[in-house]
């Protein structure tokens, strides 16, 4: 039986290299990330990256259409700029 992640990566197999991408369609932790981001959970967003699935967040954001993505972009751009400081 295909699982969403298979069917995901037949229809965007550039994705398929990503980290922990398969795990992170399967365990329905892009579900998680956009509940995160509803109720502004940046304690998730660092808990998340903190387990190695920035990658795989990044990329569920950036093929996400039609879905405001302002608390994960902002926590995304504070941490650059505590990087920068």
């Amino acid at each position: 039986m295909e699982t969403p992640a298979d069917i995901l990566f037949r229809m965007f197999p550039e994705i398929k290299n990503v980290p922990k991408m398969r795990k992170f369609i399967d365990k329905r932790y892009h579900i998680a990330l956009e509940r995160a981001e509803a109720k502004n959970l940046t304690t998730w967003f660092d808990k998340a990256e903190s387990k190695g699935w920035l990658p795989a967040m990044i990329t569920h954001r950036n093929m996400s259409y039609g879905f405001k993505w302002n608390n994960f972009d902002n926590w995304i751009k504070n941490k650059e700029n505590s990087k920068t400081s």
